[in-house]
């Protein structure tokens, strides 16, 4: 079963300042890969950032987490990989 995608305003913002073809590969594989298995295609996160996830795409990193009742995953940033958990 496939998740809905939810684009926060900060994801879209970082997704506005990348290269237009890849902040286009970025949103195909969130639709098509991430959304059908977020839990095992990304990779939990620890510490201050507990309870949300990561998904390599390249250099690039997507934040998100799941709201498992309502089939919901939430993207919070797009970032590159140095400056993802810096900000």
């Amino acid at each position: 079963m496939a998740y809905k995608v939810v684009l926060l305003e900060q994801a879209i913002e970082d997704l506005s300042f990348l290269d237009k073809q890849i902040a286009q590969r970025i949103l195909y594989k969130v639709g098509t890969h991430l959304t059908k298995s977020p839990d095992t295609n990304g990779k939990p996160l620890k510490g201050e950032f507990l309870g949300f996830y990561r998904y390599r795409i390249v250099d690039w990193r997507v934040i998100y987490y799941l709201e498992q009742d309502e089939n919901t995953l939430t993207v919070t940033r797009v970032r590159h990989r140095k400056k993802v958990y810096k900000e």
